[in-house]
């Protein structure tokens, strides 16, 4: 069978993404780092981010309720980058096969667009 398309994911399909990738900088321990990821910033308030709060707007309520972590939760956005690791093992490889097969390659995120061009420019696989 050859397929006329491919449609990715990108986060954690071509990318690696994992909040958890810069929280362990910011906390000396690793279960700090995974505690605050659980109960803070977690993925739940992230979608917030997903459906178009800004990550101003979305902090500002985290803040409120932990005040106390008031950098790290702001890191979210500064330290956005530093939530990947590179691309998922073998991404870069199967996806320059299907280019070169002209296989037309799309790519589906709910990304927000705040932060994706500067996303986009660190990942070149990723066009737009």
């Amino acid at each position: 069978m050859n397929p006329s398309i491919v449609l990715f994911d990108l986060g954690n399909v071509v990318l690696d993404w994992d909040p958890l990738h810069l929280y362990l900088k910011r906390f000396d321990e690793p279960a700090e780092a995974r505690a605050f990821c659980a109960d803070v910033c977690t993925l739940e308030w992230h979608t917030n981010h997903d459906r178009g709060v800004s990550f101003e707007d979305n902090a500002a309520s985290l803040i409120a309720a932990h005040p106390h972590f008031e950098d790290h939760i702001r890191a979210w956005r500064k330290g956005w980058l530093d939530m990947f690791h590179g691309y998922v093992p073998g991404m870069p490889a199967l996806m320059a096969r299907l280019e070169e097969a002209r296989v037309p390659l799309y790519g589906l995120s709910n990304l927000p667009a705040e932060i994706a061009a500067e996303t986009f420019d660190v990942f070149p696989v990723v066009k737009l």
